[in-house]
């Protein structure tokens, strides 16, 4: 959400998935602390939870927000299919991808950087947290102690064409 504030952005859109867990909340939350640090409004409107994290999901939430009164100039996903979705509906309105909304994901899927534009994403370092929590995991059998829950992993901003 930082880049796209710096971009100029003003009305920025979230798409996420209606499926209850820490990822969605930990974005969602990242993305109202980066609006109201900028001293942007935060427009309920503009946030869709409503997502199973499929492409299609993307495209028909980004229309229902494209074709508002006051359609946001970016839409941040929760993921990067869903940011595959909302370029296309994008596309199929007539609008130009970033030109007229510029579009970010979440994962750097492998997919992300051969779509058209290629997508401006979120790496994270999924191997890495893979690693973690199976060692946690094991750790827990190991020694039948409760396991630690939470595990801290940096993200790195991938600058494509999309945003």
């Amino acid at each position: 959400a930082e880049f796209l504030i710096e971009a100029g952005h003003v009305r920025i859109g979230f798409l996420g998935a209606a499926v209850p867990g820490a990822v969605v909340e930990q974005r969602l939350a990242g993305f109202r602390t980066a609006m109201r640090r900028a001293g942007l409004p935060v427009d309920p409107g503009l946030i869709l939870l409503e997502a199973t994290y499929q492409a299609r999901d993307g495209e028909v939430l980004t229309r229902r927000l494209l074709e508002s009164k006051k359609p946001p100039t970016a839409i941040m996903c929760a993921t990067d299919l869903l940011a595959a979705g909302a370029m296309r509906a994008a596309r199929t309105l007539g609008l130009d991808v970033p030109r007229d909304v510029a579009v970010t994901g979440f994962n750097d899927f492998e997919f992300s950087e051969y779509l058209q534009p290629p997508l401006t994403t979120v790496r994270v370092p999924a191997y890495e947290m893979g690693r973690t929590a199976t060692s946690m995991l094991i750790s827990a059998i190991e020694d039948r102690t409760p396991p630690q829950l939470t595990a801290v992993f940096p993200t790195e901003l991938v600058l494509r064409g999309s945003a």
